[in-house]
């Protein structure tokens, strides 16, 4: 493996509080803010989702301006050439070896986005291969009380209604296909803040938008994925396609028996996660959906 420089080792160091050189698995997405580059084990590419299994996302955030450094502390060329060796696969490489992958492993999510359980770290390993074999024997992956809420009260915490602008976001959400609007009727959105701070007025990096029909309700989330953002599928999770992605469907129930569904999927430029909740819940119209949103953005990026 390539070594790193001793300008970018430095430069590392210096940046290590503020910007992504710390790691962390992340089992449970809200328990901490992504402000660093994270190892999230969840089971949607979006890091607002709920923590059961299924995808790691790894995250890495726009950098801000070094706050203690003066502009002759360090040459212009060194801080340009660490630039570029901590944006190179080499280092993203290194990154991903940290919390206990091997090189052939992180080689293999650079390459296929994907991951098998039995390339992991050995905890996570174990947490792992327990999850997809209570999922095989039940049928349904448990969730406590609040992960589900978050899915199955979602209308009651909307950002905006229907007749509402879509405000403070970084990004242009996806179209939505004619096919699901002829059957759904769109209820509103909710944002996730890029800063741990709701009062810092920072835009959302992220959208989860709800549509009712009847009894039954969908949650529509995406994210954009930027050049060094990856969206890492665990093999054994994968159960579907969307288009030409891996993708994982679940079924999630709390012990009370509040049940909704997952469908996640990430293409190179952008995360989604569709959650179904109500009746009725159908597998095959989700997967469904997931294509026509999928078929749809694929035109109108080529379009571009």
């Amino acid at each position: 493996m390539k070594k790193l420089s001793t300008a970018t080792a430095l430069l590392a160091l210096t940046l290590a509080g503020y910007w992504g050189v710390n790691k962390y698995l992340k089992l449970k997405p809200h328990d901490q803010n992504a402000d660093q580059t994270s190892i999230q084990h969840s089971e949607s590419p979006l890091r607002t989702n709920d923590a059961t299994a299924g995808t790691l996302a790894t995250k890495t955030n726009t950098m801000a301006a070094p706050q203690q450094l003066t502009p002759d502390a360090i040459p212009q060329k060194a801080i340009d050439d660490a630039m570029a060796e901590l944006h190179s696969e080499a280092f993203q490489r290194k990154l991903l070896m940290g919390p206990g992958y091997s090189e052939e492993a992180a080689q293999s999510m650079l390459e296929r986005r994907s991951v098998s359980i039995f390339e992991s770290p050995e905890p996570l390993r174990t947490e792992m291969l327990k999850a997809l074999e209570a999922e095989k024997k039940d049928g349904y992956a448990q969730v406590d009380e609040e992960d589900a809420g978050r899915v199955i009260d979602f209308e009651e915490n909307l950002t905006g209604k229907a007749s509402d602008p879509i405000k403070k976001i970084n990004f242009k959400p996806a179209e939505i296909p004619q096919k699901l609007l002829n059957d759904y009727k769109y209820s509103g959105y909710s944002l996730d803040s890029s800063s741990p701070d709701d009062k810092s007025g920072a835009p959302s990096s992220s959208i989860q938008r709800l549509y009712k029909s009847g009894e039954s309700s969908i949650i529509i989330g995406e994210e954009p994925l930027g050049k060094e953002d990856r969206s890492i599928a665990i093999t054994e999770f994968v159960n579907t396609k969307i288009g030409n992605y891996d993708a994982t469907y679940g079924v999630k129930r709390t012990p009370s028996g509040r049940t909704y569904t997952t469908l996640s999927w990430a293409t190179e430029q952008r995360a989604y996660s569709i959650s179904q909740f109500g009746q009725p819940i159908d597998k095959d119209h989700l997967v469904d959906i997931a294509n026509s949103i999928e078929a749809a953005n694929s035109i109108e990026a080529a379009n571009k």
